[in-house]
């Protein structure tokens, strides 16, 4: 397994995998090329701390005698190696082709390229590798993984897609989603085929009231700022993982779930994007002038968002599906909650839970894919609604926790399901494409399509300065679905630095389109305005010479004008 990488996203930068009863830790350390059959090459800074990270992070189990002996060969056979130069491209195949000399024909050999690198080095990484590391002829197999971002927009998706497939296949080509290698992510087609006699006439809009998909954060995006500036958090979640769980909820179940074809065809729908509610953690500012000199985009940079999406089909008629993703939040959790409408009227025996005959209060699914506040991911079905059939990847815990409330709802009131193997996702997505399926990954295809959908929103949202909210729990954040969009419930409020400075943080949006009011002193005004001036008259001069300058009348450009000579 060859892994190339320089991960700069929120996503977990190690992988867990299983083989037999081998259990093997492999950290993506950047611009590296970690391989677990090299020869011995030079020791240097990297391999040492390579190899100290494996020595730390791959654990052995009291049952598996064999395991610390697998571990250290394992240990010793992990190279490290820098790829910057053509020359290191061509160094590498010396070593690869070393390896296959050794080798009989009698198997077939595979190599796994994983790139969680910018995407802007994508192409041109790929072709050196194809140069020097491609195989593919009846006895061997090559296949490439590429980390999200997938493109800033349709234009540059559309280029990474081509300039990749210049040098490798379709089938060779994964596009890693990691949400959709989660344990529980992965049963939600097989549960929807067990139940399918009643839960697909359920999961229709006569039935269904809403259905939310949340991934909520508590950590915020320092030490990031300029990805997240770029990006910002419907590129970053809502455009890939959170509309890729909504279309495994809304598509319609193929005959055979376990054809890639079939259900990768069954997943394009047509959307229709009605509204979006942007937010920004309070401190993203600070952090920002921190990391970085220009934080003029760093104003309209989102790290919460709220939306309101349609489906275009019969099934989900007007149906709302909110998708909700934040930072800096009160919890981390993550699920897709289906809210059934309550259509029942309790004339009798109203102050118990149940009855003998039906169950009185909210009926919904939920699919708990981070765990949250429960004690493990899983799936959640409200009694009153069915008695589920458990796919193979599942089976019920016994619930007994009787003061414990989730969704509006007590815990004892669901029959909840767990997996049987609740594997860490990227031990699933190398798992995967060691065995070349593609179910758990996004096709191109698919990719240019979600782009299609979600060009618009974002440029909406480019010159739409969010609300800001305060880290972990703030109310401010709270909305509703009013005439098939979405609004915030509280009007916006100035929020305060922790000092309790009279310096307002909070940024108030004007009737100008882009523009937005900012409370201070008159000093503390001045100098900021000083200090912006300049930074964005000498962007202006580096790029066309020329700085042409506008003021009003009065004494205020003077006053302005001397704080500009003072900073």
């Amino acid at each position: 397994m060859s892994v190339i990488s320089n991960n700069d996203d929120s996503d977990p930068d190690s992988i867990m995998f299983q083989t037999d009863n081998r259990h093997y830790v492999v950290y993506f350390a950047s611009g590296t090329v970690i391989h677990s059959d090299f020869s011995a090459v030079e020791s240097d800074e990297g391999q040492l701390a390579l190899s100290d990270i494996l020595k730390e992070r791959i654990t052995c189990t009291k049952s598996d005698k064999n395991c610390v002996g697998l571990k250290n060969e394992f240990v010793k056979n992990v190279r490290y190696l820098s790829l910057k130069t053509s020359e290191d491209f061509e160094n590498l195949s010396i070593i690869l082709d070393s390896l296959n000399s050794n080798e009989t024909k009698a198997w077939r050999k595979g190599r796994i390229f994983y790139l969680a690198i910018p995407p802007s080095a994508y192409t041109k990484t790929v072709e050196n590798l194809h140069k020097c590391c491609y195989q593919g002829d009846e006895y061997s197999w090559s296949r490439v993984a590429l980390e999200k971002p997938f493109g800033s927009d349709k234009e540059s998706a559309n280029n990474l897609v081509h300039g990749v497939a210049k040098y490798f296949r379709e089938e060779e080509i994964y596009l890693v989603d990691h949400y959709l290698a989660k344990s529980v992510v992965k049963q939600i087609l097989p549960f929807r085929f067990s139940n399918k006699d009643k839960l697909e006439q359920l999961l229709r809009h006569q039935y269904v009231d809403r259905v939310e998909i949340v991934m909520k954060e508590t950590i915020g995006v320092k030490g990031r700022i300029d990805f997240y500036d770029q990006y910002g958090v419907v590129r970053d979640v809502m455009q890939n993982h959170l509309t890729e769980l909504l279309a495994l909820v809304t598509m319609e179940l193929p005959r055979n779930i376990s054809n890639h074809n079939s259900v990768e065809n069954n997943r394009l729908h047509t959307l229709k994007h009605k509204s979006i509610l942007t937010g920004q953690y309070s401190k993203y500012l600070e952090h920002a002038k921190a990391e970085k000199d220009n934080v003029t985009s760093s104003y309209f940079t989102p790290t919460f968002g709220a939306t309101l999406i349609l489906v275009d089909s019969y099934r989900w008629k007007n149906v709302p599906f909110i998708l909700v993703s934040g930072k800096h939040l009160d919890e981390r959790s993550s699920y897709i909650r289906i809210v059934f409408k309550d259509r029942e009227i309790c004339l009798s025996g109203c102050n118990t839970k149940r009855n003998t005959t039906h169950f009185f209060g909210p009926k919904q699914i939920i699919f708990q894919i981070g765990h949250g506040n429960l004690p493990s991911a899983g799936i959640l079905v409200s009694k009153g609604l069915l008695i589920p059939k458990w796919p193979k990847g599942i089976t019920e815990l016994a619930i007994t926790a009787e003061d414990f409330n989730e969704y509006g709802q007590n815990l004892n009131d669901f029959t909840f399901g767990i997996p049987v193997k609740n594997i860490e996702a990227y031990s699933t997505v190398i798992d995967d494409m060691y065995n070349g399926e593609q179910k758990s990954f996004v096709g191109t295809k698919r990719l240019l399509k979600l782009w299609d959908i979600w060009s618009p929103i974002i440029k909406e949202t480019n010159a739409k300065l969010p609300r800001l909210y305060k880290e972990e729990k703030d109310p401010m954040l709270n909305f509703r679905i009013v005439n098939s969009g979405l609004e915030f419930i509280s009007n916006p409020v100035n929020i305060f630095s922790d000092s309790g400075s009279e310096k307002y943080q909070s940024r108030v949006a004007t009737s100008i389109p882009g523009m937005f009011l900012v409370s201070l002193s008159i000093d503390e005004l001045f100098r900021e305005s000083a200090n912006t001036f300049e930074k964005i008259s000498l962007a202006a001069f580096e790029q066309r010479g020329v700085v042409n300058v506008a003021f009003s009348g009065g004494r205020t450009p003077s006053d302005f004008l001397i704080h500009v000579v003072r900073s």
